[in-house]
């Protein structure tokens, strides 16, 4: 009885499939793991050191905590200095830069525009202005 059980064992072992089917399952995993979530982060890693190896004096830039200014200066090759308001100045790592906005845009949140004044009406004729 016991040797009909190491048969059975060794039967299911090498069931149908085999190896390639038990290794088939996980290398489709690993591909779909490569293009959803692999291939767009070293895109995005790649586009955010472009940017900020292309900083530029006057470059208006938003950092990682949230800070708008406009680049000043570049100190190192790591540093640079941007204007956060009129005399402020602040070193920040040049990684720490999130977002370059275009250089015609201000560096802080703009003024909107007045919102149109309604058109004055005249007041409706009632039997007092008469």
């Amino acid at each position: 009885m016991i040797s009909t059980a190491w048969a059975q064992t060794a039967d299911i072992a090498a069931g149908p499939g085999g190896m390639l089917g038990g290794f088939l399952p996980i290398a489709i995993v690993m591909i779909i793991f490569f293009f959803l979530i692999l291939r767009p982060q070293e895109k995005r890693r790649k586009e955010h050191q472009e940017m900020t190896t292309a900083l530029r004096r006057g470059d208006a830039v938003v950092t990682a905590g949230g800070l708008h200014g406009t680049v000043s200066k570049i100190i190192d090759d790591d540093v640079v200095e941007i204007e956060i308001s009129a005399g402020v100045n602040v070193q920040i790592n040049r990684f720490s830069v999130t977002q370059l906005k275009e250089k015609g845009q201000p560096a802080t949140k703009s003024k909107k525009t007045p919102a149109k004044k309604a058109s004055a009406k005249k007041p409706l004729r009632t039997k007092k202005n008469k």
